[in-house]
């Protein structure tokens, strides 16, 4: 049977908290003097509670900021404080249907104050109690979609990219590559804005989807990324419980038992997902080894492991391995007592009621987007045609003055002539305009019907070719076609045409040949110790991120893994 997805709530209570922090930009909101200056110690005070996971004091800290903004009649302070409470309850248990009148009252205050990102944040919440705890995908998504628009609309990207982490989380679960993208945006984002955390979160959700896509050389290159930075963040368990199953699925196993151990015997993060998955990886590793007995002990350490903290996601997948290990040991009554839980235990995650939810949420929310971008076209459309409307009315407006004034002339002699000077000025620069246009127009035909238009294409490509060659100027970061036909008295038509006529290929790919060309020869000299990402920036590429897939697709390994091998060629010889 094929795993099933792995759960990161340890990262996901993280990204809550995260949505919390992003309030420091917010205090100006409260009112001025020595009161804002209150508020704004009590939301550092929160934010570094939820940096230290310190739940309790930060629940208490979010009551102090209720009692404020109630005793001083600010809504939006004991808003915030509404939200800030939810957060550190659910960050504390798990829970929040102690709170549903909190959360309530919360979702009706912002709504009523149009605070999106009060809104996002509280549909953020609800759809992670919903869907780690609730197990229902269908209105765990719905939280997340609308916390995601909410999200958008408050333009705040501390909200933005938890949610779409939380997305992708619900999809993997689902075993849907739906949820590729949110990962990949995720982080692209904090690339973009060099977040370590948004960097972190990316690359661990990107490497579970991709494993989940049975594409585990990309995964390797996500969750290696993840590595140095799971302590840092609480999630040894998690990112070398997903490193060793990656290294299984690659037939790396040694190096995969060493992973789990690794995830076991390290880390703060016992009681969450991440110490069942690592007592399943462990487990599934000593099944194929044939030491079943040391597989059971493993996985029913799991089982107990995720009755203690009611993390169910996870059973079915260790009921059915305890049942098949029974069932290889010759313990039927075992095995079958095992098979029935396991059964009743999918059966309860995964009907056809909830995937029909999905699909039609999924369905609807893609049709409100695209309705949504029409509409915003449309407004667009009607805004250029009020543009125009405005410039003919000013036009015919001139037009009535000019006529009015040419009857005045008596009264307004001196303005006849200065309007006659500008209007002469002006048809002055028209004919110099047209006659640019036309001389332009001139050439451009006499280089349509020129009989030799083949040699004047291969003479431009050899220029653009010495460009490339002697010149390099592919490692320059804003090389683009009109760049480069500036450079040699063209225009980018007759430059694409000469490129993909001797080449067959686009401008961007001919460019990006001569990049990943000098990245082989330099990754191919063991002396060239140049790291990775210096070497991208080196040679132009835009993104770590093309430069990694126009590799693979050349090579058909990632660019360490090409170094390496071109190393341990070198020393064997």
């Amino acid at each position: 049977m094929v795993r099933y997805g792995k759960t990161l709530l340890q990262v996901v209570l993280l990204i809550l908290a995260v949505g919390c922090t992003g309030q420091r930009s917010r205090t100006h909101l409260f009112p001025h003097g020595t009161a804002d200056d209150r508020l704004a110690e009590k939301i550092r005070g929160i934010k570094e509670c939820f940096e230290r996971q310190d739940a309790r004091r930060a629940a208490e800290l979010s009551v102090e900021l209720c009692d404020f903004g109630k005793a001083s009649g600010d809504e939006r302070t004991y808003l915030y404080g509404l939200v800030y409470l939810a957060q550190s309850h659910y960050l504390s248990t798990g829970e929040i249907d102690t709170l549903c009148g909190t959360v309530d009252e919360a979702l009706a205050l912002a709504g009523s104050q149009k605070d999106y990102w009060a809104l996002a944040t509280l549909q953020n919440l609800l759809g992670s109690h919903a869907l780690f705890r609730k197990h229902d995908y269908g209105k765990g998504l719905s939280h997340f979609l609308k916390g995601l628009r909410y999200a958008e609309s408050s333009g705040d990207a501390s909200r933005i990219f938890p949610i779409k982490c939380n997305i992708a989380l619900a999809y993997y679960f689902r075993n849907d590559p739906a949820g590729l993208q949110y990962a990949l945006d995720v982080y692209e984002s904090g690339r973009r804005d060099d977040n370590e955390f948004m960097l972190f979160t990316g690359s661990v959700v990107s490497s579970y989807m991709y494993h989940m896509l049975k594409k585990d050389s990309l995964a390797l290159t996500y969750i290696e990324y993840a590595l140095p930075l799971a302590e840092t963040y609480s999630d040894q368990r998690g990112v070398y419980s997903q490193y060793g199953d990656i290294l299984m699925a690659l037939g790396r196993q040694e190096e995969a038992a060493r992973s789990y151990a690794k995830a076991l015997a390290e880390g703060n993060d016992r009681g969450r997902f991440s110490d069942i998955d690592a007592h399943l990886g462990y487990g599934l590793y000593l099944k194929e080894k044939g030491r079943y007995q040391e597989a059971l002990r493993m996985m029913q350490q799991g089982v107990a492991s995720a009755g203690s903290n009611r993390q169910s996601q996870k059973l079915y997948l260790l009921y059915y391995n305890i049942a098949s290990i029974y069932e290889t040991l010759n313990d039927p009554a075992a095995a079958l007592k095992y098979y029935k839980r396991y059964h009743a235990e999918s059966d309860s995650l995964f009907n056809v009621r909830q995937e029909k939810a999905i699909g039609d949420l999924k369905i609807a929310f893609e049709k409100e987007r695209y309705e949504t971008e029409l509409h915003l076209q449309k407004l667009a459309w009607k805004k250029r045609l009020q543009i125009v409307a405005l410039l003919f009315a000013i036009t015919v407006i001139l037009a009535a003055a000019i006529f009015v004034l040419y009857y005045r002339k008596e009264q307004a002699y001196r303005q006849i002539l200065k309007l006659r000077h500008e209007t002469a000025e002006r048809e002055t620069w028209y004919r110099t305009q047209l006659q640019r246009y036309t001389d332009e127009a001139r050439i451009d035909l006499d280089l349509d019907t020129d009989i030799d238009r083949k040699d004047r294409l291969h003479e431009l490509f050899l220029q653009v070719q010495e460009l490339m060659t002697a010149q390099k100027i592919y490692k320059r970061h804003d090389l683009s076609r009109d760049t480069v036909a500036k450079m040699l008295s063209t225009n980018r038509t007759y430059l694409s045409q000469a490129v993909s006529r001797y080449t067959g290929l686009s401008f961007v790919y001919y460019i990006n040949s001569f990049r990943l060309e000098e990245a082989i020869r330099r990754l191919s000299d063991p002396d060239d110790e140049t790291p990775i990402k210096a070497m991208v920036q080196e040679l132009g590429f835009h993104s770590l991120s093309t430069f990694y897939r126009l590799f693979l697709a050349a090579k058909g390994v990632p660019p360490s893994q090409f170094r390496e091998a071109c190393k341990n060629k070198r020393n064997r010889s």
